[in-house]
């Protein structure tokens, strides 16, 4: 079963389409947006990890899902539920 689409007031969370790959991209290989991954991702690594994300929303009921505006239709980036196989960094605050 595909995970289905998720709409708020203002964004759809959707399938993944052939035109995101671009502005993903462009969000993986920059610097500041990538802060809390591993590293910047370049356009291969980032279709490849489009690509997975993909297979994964058709195999499961959630995962990450394309966002885009309801005002202008346009990709601003991704959101969801996903398990990470990468250490993350931990910040405590006391």
């Amino acid at each position: 079963m595909a995970a289905p689409h998720l709409k708020t007031t203002r964004l759809l969370l959707r399938q993944w389409k052939e035109e995101d790959l671009l502005p993903f991209a462009a969000i993986n290989a920059d610097e500041r947006a990538m802060e809390f991954f591993p590293a910047p991702l370049s356009r291969k690594e980032s279709d490849d990890l489009t690509r997975r994300i993909q297979k994964e929303l058709q195999e499961k009921d959630y995962g990450l899902w394309a966002v885009e505006t309801l005002e202008n239709k346009q990709f601003i980036g991704f959101a969801g539920l996903n398990y990470h196989d990468f250490p993350a960094h931990s910040k405590r605050h006391l």
